[in-house]
């Protein structure tokens, strides 16, 4: 069975180690998200999903700016273009059905092709 983001221990921790700019754009990704989940269930789906802030923070990372040196050192994250990759990813993953373990998955792709093929 696979641990759970909140079992493990990261001795730095996804959030205990960032700046006041980081936390506030994470606040904010947050309330955008409650608002758009009104009308969208994508967002409502990036809201009740299981890894809850790790998965928005590895998002906001993904899209941190990269004029570290026009602001100073400071790499920044950017609400805007991490609320767009959420959406995409959650549309993508409802309209795949993406929402099985890949355990799973292979035990019923096995089972078909044992159906298929008994030899």
């Amino acid at each position: 069975m696979p641990i759970l983001p909140e079992e493990k221990h990261f001795p730095n921790g996804y959030l205990g180690n960032l700046t006041e700019q980081q936390l506030r754009s994470l606040e904010e990704l947050k309330e955008r998200l409650l608002l758009e989940s009104e009308v969208n269930p994508c967002a409502k789906a990036a809201i009740d999903h299981g890894w809850g802030d790790i998965l928005l923070l590895k998002i906001l990372r993904a899209t941190m700016s990269s004029a570290a040196k026009k602001s100073g050192g400071k790499r920044t994250f950017r609400v805007e273009p991490a609320f767009k990759r959420i959406l995409d990813i959650m549309q993508w993953r409802n309209t795949y059905s993406v929402h099985e373990r890949p355990a799973t998955i292979e035990k019923y792709v096995m089972l078909f092709r044992l159906s298929v093929y008994p030899n």
